[in-house]
């Protein structure tokens, strides 16, 4: 199951209309683009509540709703993948897109039409009532519109950023919630210590729920199982609950073994390497037969697990996008993602030298991954996403500078695709990662892929 992230052809009119509306949207408060604190302030979820309230509750359906730092796209999206074989009606909500905002809302494998994605977005961008509503805000209601005119079964949410005052906790109807592995993220708006930013991720969880806690260190694991305690959720661990046997691992691809509560799953086909995806995996099945039993009243059958999951295919992870010279992309943007690439990489057949292009958002904690990456076998290119957030080359370098002497810059991703050599492009391979942003540009300069960036929407 490849959802085709490249958008089709559309007419010049729509094209118009969807970039109109999509300006007017990105106009609005939005972190993602800006990453101001101020904005972060302003977050509630009481008017998002009270407009479904007075709108018939048409986000309510059955839900998987996710939070956590790392692992949370991947997880919604195998979960996608295991539903969608059911052959129920199966809603997707994920951020960030990699090329085009339409990305975000994916109803039975297939992304929203612009078409469609105009329709519903009118109701919102032109009417005054929503002038203060910000993009997150918008695009989640939009979303959940979409899911309601398709008369959707079945929804997985990823939060935007935290949980408890995350836009798509305005829901109720949630079946399992689910916290990945916990990180140092946006720490100025979460907090400082990962029992902080733990709390703002636990605040998904509503009283008596399931609630699936992935893999992750022992502060954050115990500070969200105190929360879920005091909710009298029905907790599920992970690490005591599951197990997997790694068998077989390449660049594009593993198979392993997992063992759940109710059944051993042999030989499961993963279309993208790392133990960490796995563990993604893991995560998704025990989440799906909790879901599935709870409103089916009967176990899921075992092809629907082992068919959906070999069938996702995760863009901008671990991704191999050429092969002459070989090109490998990751969105890696925490020390905990840089450890997780680093053991990957180190476990599959590749040249043993490497380049690797860097650029990142600003607030990231560079010198955890720096010290992560900076190996005798790599030497480092920092440039600059294309994004206003982008954090200045010279502080990157100067941070870098700590853990190695092969270094240098430039100032985009193409001048540093150029800088490479004709001898390393033979001898060695070349790893883009950083920002989510650096990442898109990639693929769209490498893989010919039109998105938003080419209406100005970037």
């Amino acid at each position: 199951m490849r959802i085709n992230l490249s958008n089709k052809i559309t007419a010049p009119k729509e094209s118009s209309q969807f970039k109109e509306i999509a300006q007017s949207l990105l106009s609005r408060s939005n972190f993602e683009k800006k990453g101001q604190k101020k904005e972060s302030k302003k977050w509630k979820i009481a008017h998002i509540q009270n407009y479904l309230n007075k709108n018939n509750c048409f986000a309510d359906r059955n839900t998987f709703h996710i939070a956590g730092s790392k692992g949370k796209g991947s997880t919604a999206n195998f979960i996608n993948g295991i539903m969608n074989e059911t052959l129920k009606s199966i809603y997707l909500f994920t951020s960030p897109d990699l090329h085009s905002l339409t990305e975000r809302i994916i109803i039975n494998n297939k992304k929203i039409t612009k078409k469609k994605f105009i329709e519903i977005a009118k109701k919102y961008t032109e009417n005054k009532e929503f002038n203060n509503w910000s993009y997150f805000e918008l695009l989640t209601l939009i979303g959940w519109e979409a899911a309601s005119k398709s008369k959707c079964d079945w929804q997985i949410i990823e939060t935007g950023l935290g949980g408890r005052l995350d836009a798509t906790n305005a829901m109720t109807k949630k079946i399992v919630n689910i916290i990945t592995p916990i990180d140092y993220e946006h720490t100025e708006i979460l907090g400082n210590s990962l029992r902080n930013i733990a709390k703002e991720k636990a605040g998904i969880i509503q009283k008596k729920q399931h609630v699936v806690i992935a893999s992750m260190s022992n502060v954050p694991k115990n500070e969200i199982i105190k929360k879920a305690k005091s909710l009298q959720a029905q907790i599920h661990i992970i690490d005591l609950e599951c197990n997997i046997i790694y068998k077989e691992q390449t660049l594009t691809s593993q198979i392993i073994d997992i063992t759940t509560p109710l059944r051993t799953y042999k030989n499961i086909i993963l279309n993208i390497t790392g133990k960490h995806q796995a563990e993604n995996a893991m995560t998704a099945i025990r989440s799906c037969e909790i879901a599935w039993k709870e409103i089916y009243k009967n176990d899921i059958p075992v092809k629907y697990v082992k068919n959906g999951l070999s069938k996702v295919f995760l863009a901008g992870r671990i991704e191999k996008i050429n092969d002459s010279p070989l090109i490998i992309i990751d969105s890696m943007h925490t020390s905990l993602s840089a450890k997780r690439l680093e053991e990957t990489l180190n476990a599959v057949t590749l040249p043993p030298q490497r380049v690797i292009i860097f650029g990142s958002l600003k607030n990231k904690k560079i010198n955890l991954i720096a010290k992560q990456i900076c190996n005798k076998n790599t030497r480092i290119i920092i440039t600059k996403p294309d994004s206003e957030r982008a954090m200045p080359i010279e502080k990157i370098k100067y941070i870098f500078t700590q853990y190695t002497d092969k270094i240098s810059t430039a100032d985009n991703l193409e001048k540093a695709l150029n800088s490479i050599s004709k001898k390393e492009k033979i001898n060695k391979y070349i790893l883009i990662t950083g920002s989510i942003y650096l990442i898109s540009e990639a693929r769209e300069k490498i893989l010919s892929i039109k998105g938003d960036r080419e209406l100005g929407l970037r």
